[in-house]
Order: C-alpha cells, then sequence, then structure tokens
C-alpha cells in the first residue's frame, strides 16, 4: 500500500479529499497539511509516495514545494490541482517532475483516474527496482563466484595471459601492483573442522571468517581472499606493495587479524596458525608463493605464527617454464611455425581461441610457443589476437543492425562485459561511444 500527502491551505477541500476512498487504489495511509512548508517538515520524518498539492499556499506554494521534493525526493510523485487562472503556472510545475495537474474544482472521477495513472507508474518503477536489485544482486554473486574460482586457479597452476587478463576482468580483482605474495591462515585442525563443531556451526563459522576477511583485508585494500568451505582455510592474497616491502610490517598485520578472529574462538573452536609464502614479481609464480606458505604449514600445529622466509622479488625456478628458455629464433623453421601460428590466428579468431588451441595446431608447447612468438614478431600472442579482433569489430559496428553483444560474439568474446572492457582499453571507447561517433 502507498502512502498520500495532501498539502491544501483550505481546510474544507482538504476535508473533502480526505474523504475519498484511496484505499481501493492501493493507498493506505493518508496525512493532510496546511501548506508547503509543514509538507517539506512532514517528509523529513515520514516517507510518502504521493502528493496532492495546491498550487497557491502561504510560505510555500505548490511550485516551491515541487521544486523541493523533486531535489531531495526523486521518487515522489506530485498531483497539483490549480484554478483556471493558475493553468500557466502550472505548467510550469512539469518541468519539476509534477505527473499532472486538475483544476479546481476537482472532479472526483478525473482524480481517480489521475491517482490510478500515478498508481501505475510507482508500480512500475517498483517492479523496475526490483528486477534492478535483482540483476545487482546475481551480478554480485557472479562476480563472487568468478573471484574464488579465479584465485584458487591463479595460485594453484600456470594461466595464459589471455585467462588470466579475462579472470581478472570478470572477478575484479585488480593484478596491476606488480609484487604479490599469498598467505594462509588455517585452523589447527586442518584439513578437517573441529570434532566438536556440528554442520550448522561451521557454516556459521565460515561466514564469520568470510566477513571479518572482508572488513579487515578487503576494505583495508591489503589484497583479496577467499575462504575454503571444507576445510575453513583462509588464503589471503597480498597486493599491498607497503606490506610486502616490510617485512615485520605484514606480520604485524597478521598478528592484528588472528587478534581479532581470537575474539571468536569460541565459535572456530579451535586456534588459527598463519603463513608467510614468498613475494613474487611475476603472476605466473604465485603458484609457488603458495606452496612455499604450504610447506611452512606441514606439522604446525601451535598458536603461532610460521616464520616465514625471507621476503624476495623474483624467483628463479628452472624448469618451470619452457618461456624462460634462452632460445633465438633466427632458424626458417621456427619462422615458418610462428607464420602458420598467425594464418591459423587470422582465420579463427573470431570463435573463442586459446593458446593451447594455437600451440596445438604447430605442436608446440603453449609457453614456447608465446616466447617465440614475441621474440620473432616483437609482439606478444594475446596482443596479436586482440588487435585482430578489435579491428574486425571497428568493422562490423558499422551495420547498426548488430547489437553489441552480437559483435562480441562475433569476434570471439562471449561475454559482452569482457569484450567492452577490451575494445575499450585498445581504442579508448566504448564500442557504442565507437559506433556513435562512425554512423
Amino acid at each position: 500500500m502507498y502512502s498520500l500527502m495532501i498539502v491544501d491551505d483550505e481546510m474544507e477541500i482538504r476535508e473533502g479529499l480526505l474523504s475519498f476512498d484511496y484505499h481501493a487504489l492501493g493507498i493506505g495511509r493518508v496525512k493532510a497539511c496546511e501548506n508547503g512548508l509543514s509538507a517539506l517538515e512532514a517528509l523529513e520524518n515520514e516517507s510518502f509516495d504521493l502528493i496532492i498539492s495546491d498550487i497557491r499556499m502561504p510560505f510555500l506554494d505548490g511550485l516551491a514545494l515541487s521544486q523541493q521534493v523533486s531535489k531531495k525526493y526523486p521518487q515522489v510523485k506530485v498531483i497539483i490541482l490549480s484554478g483556471y487562472s493558475d493553468f500557466e503556472y502550472a505548467r510550469k510545475c512539469i518541468y519539476y517532475g509534477v505527473v499532472t495537474y486538475l483544476l479546481k474544482p476537482v472532479d472526483f472521477t478525473e482524480l481517480e483516474e489521475a491517482l490510478a495513472k500515478t498508481v501505475q507508474l510507482l508500480d512500475s518503477e517498483k517492479e523496475k527496482t526490483f528486477r534492478q536489485n535483482a540483476i545487482e544482486r546475481k551480478l554480485l554473486l557472479s562476480i563472487a563466484v568468478h573471484r574464488k574460482k579465479f584465485l584458487q586457479s591463479i595460485t594453484t597452476r600456470p594461466m595464459g595471459d589471455e585467462e588470466m587478463e579475462e579472470g581478472s576482468v570478470l572477478s575484479e580483482v585488480r593484478l596491476d601492483s606488480g609484487r604479490y605474495t599469498v598467505v594462509l591462515l588455517r585452523m589447527n585442525t586442518y584439513p578437517k573442522r573441529p570434532p566438536s563443531c556440528s554442520g550448522n556451526d561451521w557454516r556459521l563459522a565460515i561466514f564469520a571468517l568470510d566477513n571479518i576477511l572482508k572488513e579487515f583485508w578487503v576494505e583495508q585494500d591489503y589484497g583479496y581472499h577467499d575462504v575454503d568451505a571444507e576445510t575453513g582455510e583462509c588464503l589471503l592474497l597480498v597486493t599491498d606493495t607497503s606490506l610486502q616491502t616490510n617485512e615485520s610490517g605484514l606480520n604485524a598485520c597478521m598478528a592484528a587479524l588472528l587478534s581479532e578472529l581470537a575474539r571468536f574462538r569460541g565459535l572456530f573452536r579451535t586456534a588459527l596458525t598463519y603463513a608467510i609464502g614468498s613475494c613474487v614479481q611475476d603472476l605466473r609464480y604465485l603458484p609457488l608463493s603458495r606452496h612455499s606458505a604450504a610447506c611452512q604449514m606441514e606439522g604446525e600445529q601451535e598458536d603461532v605464527q610460521t616464520s616465514p622466509p625471507a621476503i624476495h622479488s623474483g624467483i628463479e625456478v628452472p624448469g618451470w617454464d619452457e618461456a624462460v628458455a634462452d632460445v633465438r629464433p633466427a632458424d626458417e623453421t621456427t619462422r615458418k611455425q610462428i607464420q602458420e601460428a598467425k594464418a591459423y590466428i587470422l582465420a579463427n579468431f573470431k570463435r573463442p581461441l586459446s593458446l593451447q588451441d594455437v600451440a596445438d595446431h604447430v605442436y608446440m608447447n603453449p609457453s614456447y610457443l608465446s616466447y617465440l612468438f614475441k621474440e620473432t614478431t616483437g609482439q606478444n600472442y594475446i596482443d596479436f589476437l586482440i588487435a585482430c579482433r578489435v579491428q574486425e569489430a571497428q568493422k562490423l559496428l558499422n551495420d547498426v543492425q548488430l547489437k553489441i553483444y552480437q559483435v562480441g560474439e562475433m569476434v570471439g568474446y562471449e561475454n559482452p562485459r569482457y569484450f567492452a572492457y577490451i575494445f575499450k582499453k585498445v581504442t579508448g571507447k566504448t564500442p557504442v561511444e565507437f559506433r556513435n561517433q562512425t554512423t
């Protein structure tokens, strides 16, 4: 049920309007005010959905009231009552969002029609807001799901450039600090939950961990986090460079976190331990940072932090990635393989295409292909692929019959948000802005 405020300085008109049957129109609460000033005062203490206001009143007239309502309470719908002499004056109210105006004396049939249309407008806006909120909730849930998957993937296995970039966009994880550290936080009963912790208590404990880390870690811009619902292990990805260049600072930060979590020890039913992995400058080596933290955890069951290794930048890992091999693609065979790889990309970039697909076509290890591609062409594989797609997208955007998402799909991007992100990154304009400028 909606709420209505009647504003008129004439008592007879207020009483006449108060006698109307609003309930049948979906209006439950009705309040009357003598002028616009008292109406504004009432609006500060109560919420209203509709206002029926006279246009000529002392202290604050209907036009001024409409202006204030439009500015402070834009969701409130206003109907203006005016005499014949105020007809042109009433028209000005439309500028301030007045939905309609009625001539005095009020015809109750016209009033009912005006109210019915206004209520219908409110219903439509409420439904739109509900759908928008539902979409936002789904988007936030989708981001959370993508983030969980991405953080687990990037810290447990090598990822290609394109996969890493797409995962970063979809999960809204910024990875541009140049220094990264994985910290693991575990309950001392890991990998099992505490024996005395029931299913409901465990779910509550995981919920508490996640919320505390959001407040303490994410909102402080230290980095990102993930909580494993099965084991309770907390993954903390440190992206704050000031913490990583100061080992004691990171330890102090973790000590403060443990102190915060200690207040919930009765809920967790166990102590917590953390370990700081090695600091790396290359995202490909994040799995090693996590691995070094996990190795420290082995056998640790005391309620103290493990002793972290010295923080250092970059890790030399022979054999980790063939792309670091000292190879110079000077021979003709290599050049032909790269040309074949480029031809394959040009022929297939309109569909989802991974580095692995191209590598399989030319019978190469994907990491080695990535290295040779850059050495031979001076351009990263992913940059070449993106350039092909964006160039084709620019041509397709000239066809106004095609939807933006259709253009994205036609050049190999199944996710519209990611397509728009890549396109703007390359051209400096969104697909819509580019189309409007060129058509």
